[in-house]
C-alpha cells in the first residue's frame, strides 16, 4: 500500500481543522450543504458531459491505483532477463518453456510466451508495443478524468461564490446575510480546497505510477527482443541497464558470462 497518499490527505484535512480551531472557529460551521451541492453536484454534471458512464463509473477503480503502488522491481526484472537469456544460450529457446509457468507478471509471461512459440521478433516487437500504447491510453484517460475535476472544481466554487452574493447583495437582510456569505466563502473553500489538495496532486500521482509502470514494461520488451535475437548476456545486462540512473546500475546484474 502507498501510505503517503492517505497520510497527505489526512494530514491536510487536520491541518484545515487545526487553523479553524486556532482561529476559535467551530469546524461544525464549515459543512454547508448548498456549498456541497454546488460543488460535488457540480463535479459530478461535468463528468457526465464530458465522459461516457461506463466510463465515470470505471473510473471508481482509480482510488485503488492511488493508494497502491504497482510492483515495480527494475533491479529484479533485469536480473531475470538476463538469466534467461544466459538459460536461451545454453539450452535453448524451449528452456523457457518452464520459466513462463512461473512468471506472475502477465504482460512479461505473454512476451516469453511469443518468444518460446518461435514469433517472429518484429511482430513480437509490433504486439508488446500495442499493449503498451493501449495501456499508456488507459493510464491517460485516468489522469485527464482527475485533471477536470481540479479544472473544474474551482469553476464551481466561483459559481457557487457568485450565487452567494447575488442573493445576499440582492436582498440585504440582516438576519440572512450570514447565512449567504457563508455559501459564498464556503463554495470557493470547498472548490479550491479539493482541487488542491486531492485532484491535482492525485493526478500527478497517477502519472508518476504510470510512468514507472511502462518503464519496466519497456525494459522487459527489450529483454524479450535481446533473447530473441540470441544476444550475449552481458551485451543485454549491460542495455538494460541503461535504463536506470547510474546510482542503480551496479544493484543490478548477474555477472552473465559470455
Amino acid at each position: 500500500m502507498d501510505i503517503a497518499t492517505p497520510l497527505g490527505l489526512v494530514g491536510t484535512l487536520i491541518l484545515i481543522l487545526a487553523a479553524i480551531m486556532i482561529e476559535g472557529g467551530n469546524p461544525v460551521a464549515f459543512f454547508n450543504i448548498p456549498a456541497l451541492m454546488t460543488v460535488g453536484g457540480g463535479l459530478t454534471c461535468a463528468l457526465m458531459v464530458a465522459y461516457p458512464l461506463p466510463v465515470i463509473l470505471g473510473s471508481v477503480g482509480m482510488a485503488k491505483q492511488l493508494l497502491f503502488m504497482p510492483k515495480v522491481d527494475v533491479v529484479g526484472t533485469i536480473n531475470t532477463l538476463v538469466e534467461m537469456c544466459t538459460l536461451v544460450r545454453r539450452d535453448g529457446l524451449l528452456a523457457l518453456d518452464q520459466i513462463v509457468r512461473r512468471v506472475e507478471d502477465p504482460f512479461l509471461a505473454k512476451g516469453v510466451q511469443f518468444v518460446v512459440d518461435g514469433m517472429e521478433p518484429e511482430l513480437t516487437k509490433e504486439i508488446l508495443h500495442l499493449d503498451l500504447e493501449q495501456k499508456k491510453h488507459r493510464h491517460h484517460q485516468a489522469r485527464a478524468i482527475m485533471d477536470l475535476c481540479g479544472g473544474v472544481a474551482p469553476g464551481y466554487a466561483l459559481i457557487g461564490t457568485l450565487v452567494g452574493l447575488v442573493s445576499m447583495l440582492s436582498e440585504l437582510d440582516p438576519a440572512t446575510v450570514g447565512s449567504k456569505m457563508a455559501l459564498a466563502l464556503i463554495c470557493t473553500l470547498y472548490g479550491v480546497g479539493v482541487s488542491n489538495a486531492v485532484f491535482i496532486p492525485a493526478s500527478r500521482n497517477l502519472e508518476y505510477k504510470s510512468e514507472q509502470e511502462l518503464l519496466i514494461n519497456e525494459i522487459m520488451v527489450e529483454g524479450l527482443l535481446g533473447i530473441q535475437a540470441g544476444e550475449n548476456p552481458r551485451h543485454l545486462e549491460d542495455r538494460l541497464k541503461a535504463f536506470l540512473p547510474i546510482s542503480k546500475r551496479a544493484a543490478a546484474g548477474t555477472g552473465a558470462a559470455e
